[in-house]
């Protein structure tokens, strides 16, 4: 089912981990794990994110709550930087693109998209993603699922078909690790299963959920900007 280049077994060097990205094979398609929380699908040329929940400062701000909106502002930074990088025809949101009612939050990231009109934005809606459909338009294509190839795009993870591969969001998975001296470091990861995918939380403002790993699943975590397989990390 999986296959890996530069993945399983790669012994960890503290001062020189792994390469920044890291590119493995799903159902016979490339895929390449990006530290920046996203997936870009070689073969379709499509990058692929989930839960960016832009807007939470502001909805945080109208409680009273003192949240910078520069946080919302590295996010646009980041995914104007994968698009730079890998020139996708389109891009997949898999859900919680924007967290809350509108805001000027909201109009900040709208001119983004307007922006990078070569770029094809799908979003699969998520349970945060609440806006009235009139204001998507015409800077996204919403759905409420998706499925391209061998691939079935939902916000919620749904092991449901042995015939396609799911790829989510909404769970924003991490691992605690164990260090010397009683450390311990809770870090984002790329989830993947027999069937289905869980992508990390795109967002900087959300948090995080400890996942259970089970034998035969694989985990790859977010280090220092790189990404590195779980079990490179525990050597």
């Amino acid at each position: 089912m999986f296959s890996f280049k530069n993945s399983i077994n790669i012994p960890l060097d503290k001062r020189n981990l792994v390469l920044k990205s890291l590119p493995i094979k799903i159902r016979d398609q490339n895929l390449i794990l990006d530290p920046l929380k996203a997936i870009f699908w070689e073969d379709q040329q499509i990058l692929i994110l989930s839960d960016i929940h832009f807007g939470k400062a502001g909805h945080f701000r109208k409680s009273g709550i003192p949240i910078p909106n520069n946080i919302h502002h590295d996010d646009i930074k980041n995914l104007r930087r994968l698009i730079r990088l890998y020139s996708p025809k389109r891009t997949i949101i898999v859900g919680d693109l924007f967290h809350s009612q509108l805001n000027q939050e909201w109009h900040d990231l709208r001119d983004f998209f307007l922006l990078e009109k070569d770029v094809d934005f799908i979003l699969v809606k998520g349970n945060h993603d609440i806006l009235d459909v009139q204001n998507y338009h015409p800077v996204l294509h919403c759905v409420d699922e998706f499925q391209l190839g061998p691939f079935y795009f939902t916000h919620e993870p749904r092991d449901f078909s042995p015939s396609l591969y799911n790829i989510s969001g909404h769970i924003h998975p991490s691992i605690s690790v164990n260090g010397k001296g009683r450390q311990n470091l809770r870090l984002s990861c790329f989830y993947f299963s027999e069937n289905c995918a869980v992508l990390p939380s795109f967002g900087n403002f959300t948090g995080y959920y400890r996942i259970s790993v089970k034998f035969g699943d694989l985990i790859y975590l977010i280090v220092d900007e790189q990404v590195i397989p779980y079990n490179s990390f525990m050597c």
